[in-house]
């Protein structure tokens, strides 16, 4: 079984799969459309039944995912946006920015003033996430 299915890929090519689970996975693609900033994060989930019903509900939930994120971007003042979001028969796929860092234990390579503002926008966003109720997230490193 391939990591990424292949209808995915044009316009986006596979390289890297983030994660696994029994429902879902994460993968890192380019977007072969774009010279610049081309890496995006595509999140795939899928619900193992034929009801309609809950096809329908799961359509509900990634749209109201991919517009909880872009307002979070927005309310951040950050510039990454949700690039699209589908699906297709049980599959729910969103495409999101690659926002690039590093591991929190690779700050101790920073200088002490660099380290205050990552940790800063950190707990900036985290603050905003929890103020909607979230109570827990997934947050993957690429390295």
């Amino acid at each position: 079984m391939s990591d990424a299915p292949a209808d995915l890929l044009p316009p986006y090519q596979h390289l890297k799969t983030v994660s696994r689970s029994a429902i879902g996975q994460t993968w890192v693609v380019r977007d072969t459309r774009h010279q610049k900033d081309s890496f995006r994060i595509i999140q795939k989930l899928d619900i193992s039944t034929n009801e309609p019903s809950l096809i329908e509900f799961g359509q509900i939930l990634l749209s109201h995912k991919a517009q909880t994120l872009q307002t979070l971007f927005k309310d951040t003042a950050s510039s990454h946006k949700i690039y699209g979001y589908f699906s297709e028969e049980q599959s729910f796929y969103i495409v999101q920015p690659m926002l690039k860092g590093k591991s929190l234990h690779r700050l101790r390579d920073l200088d002490q003033g660099s380290i205050v503002s990552v940790l800063t926008d950190i707990l900036l966003m985290l603050q905003q996430v929890y103020s909607w109720g979230l109570g827990s997230c997934c947050l993957h490193p690429i390295d």
